[in-house]
């Protein structure tokens, strides 16, 4: 069994880890489904209905993929049938819809 000490210095170097992760330079994929996703992001839609998701993915990861998120991709599973690309500053917008 680990000893306190050991669980407490596991959390604070998990904790250290996260604060990367969530600074404005390292900043995840958000998604949303469509109507709960900003206003301002669901905007950008051209699709003019039947709109499954909203994803914003950071730029730096953007281009470390080279633009390519796979589970994001037309086709699969998540993906759907069509998605849109959007530049914003800070990222790229997608929205998968089904048409």
């Amino acid at each position: 069994m680990r000893s306190l000490p050991e669980i407490l210095r596991d959390a604070a170097e998990l904790m250290e880890k996260w604060e990367e992760v969530l600074a404005e330079e390292r900043r995840p994929i958000m998604i949303w489904p469509f109507n709960d996703a900003p206003s301002s992001l669901r905007a950008l839609s051209e699709n003019g209905g039947d709109e499954d998701w909203v994803a914003f993915v950071p730029q730096w990861l953007w281009e470390k993929k080279g633009g390519w998120i796979p589970f994001l991709e037309p086709g699969t599973s998540f993906g759907v049938c069509n998605v849109e690309e959007h530049p914003v500053p800070g990222g790229v917008v997608l929205i998968g819809c089904h048409a």
